[in-house]
């Protein structure tokens, strides 16, 4: 989904209409009466959002790093980076804080792996933007920002649509992982 389809659908959420909302026509909804308040609300909602859900499914990267000193902050050389998963070298290293690897300069190149920053939303963000997020949890974003902003308007559908955005991301991730070094794993087998 793009930025301009979750705030659509987040409207559909919030209100019955009788007209087909369009990506197209956001900029004139922004001057709505009916619906600027929520678009200009829109961006802190999403990035709640979207915060909750990466702090359970986090986004994890790679990035290849040819070495040529001895310590790196991370942070300054991935924009993105938000905390390392794991690295792979041949050579010995270690993490003298959460942002600085300190690492034998005589590596060559390694592979970071790392947790990601989920991609976030302002008021300037473009409608086609797209997000690094589990797309099957970034299908139910709608629902956590109609509850958001529906809470003075309708408590008892926003509670509703609350609830129906936290099942659904706690099902989608808390399921168990059977993957293992790469391949998958049954977790059922008969005999």
């Amino acid at each position: 989904m793009t930025w301009g389809e979750i705030q659509i659908e987040s409207l559909k959420k919030m209100f019955l209409n009788n007209d087909d909302l369009s990506i197209k026509e956001i900029e004139n909804y922004k001057t709505n009466k009916k619906y600027k308040t929520y678009l200009f609300a829109m961006p802190q909602a999403f990035n709640e959002a979207i915060r909750y859900i990466s702090n359970l499914e986090p986004i994890i990267k790679s990035y290849e790093l040819a070495v040529e000193k001895e310590r790196y902050d991370l942070s300054k050389i991935i924009d993105d980076y938000k905390c390392l998963e794991n690295v792979i070298s041949n050579k010995k290293w270690e993490m003298e804080t959460n942002d600085i690897l300190k690492i034998d300069k005589n590596v060559g190149s390694i592979i970071i792996y790392y947790e990601a920053n989920p991609i976030l939303v302002d008021s300037t963000t473009n409608v086609e933007t797209t997000f690094d997020i589990n797309k099957d949890c970034l299908q139910y974003v709608p629902l956590y920002i109609a509850a958001e902003l529906y809470k003075d308007d309708d408590l008892t559908l926003s509670t509703v649509y609350m609830n129906e955005f936290m099942n659904n991301i706690n099902m989608i991730t808390g399921r168990t992982k059977n993957v293992i070094n790469n391949k998958i794993v049954p977790i059922y087998t008969m005999d």
